[in-house]
């Protein structure tokens, strides 16, 4: 789903993209992969990786917040905050994800407080 919002991977289908992820991300070697890799989409796919990371990240914090008592986090990172970082992302030649996700995601809490706590988590992540 995140593919269509990065250039230098929108034009795969979801076949080859499976084929690279799986040959980049996941260390499962592939002829056909080799040839769809290139050194910006590699590149990409470790971003997309990391965005993923740091969401689930970010969900954990949420799940042990909202049934455990942890730090506050006062937002999950759903879909559609994936989605947008993966807009932001694409349009971003920088990558720099962890900004990418501050950028996005700090300005959906308004509340200061939170705001630093989940600056910190994300940092950290």
């Amino acid at each position: 789903m995140l593919k269509q919002f990065i250039p230098e991977l929108r034009d795969l289908s979801p076949r080859d993209f499976q084929l690279i992820w799986q040959a980049q991300i996941n260390g499962i070697p592939s002829p056909q992969a080799v040839d769809l890799l290139t050194s910006q989409r590699t590149s990409r796919l470790n971003q997309l990786k990391e965005m993923l990371q740091i969401g689930n990240k970010i969900r954990t914090a949420y799940e042990a917040y909202r049934t455990a008592g942890g730090d506050r986090v006062p937002l999950s990172f759903s879909l559609r905050a994936s989605r947008d970082c993966a807009k932001f992302l694409g349009k971003s030649r920088e990558g720099n994800v962890k900004e990418v996700i501050k950028s996005v995601y700090l300005n959906k809490i308004s509340d200061p407080e939170e705001r630093v706590l989940m600056e910190a988590l994300i940092t950290q992540a």
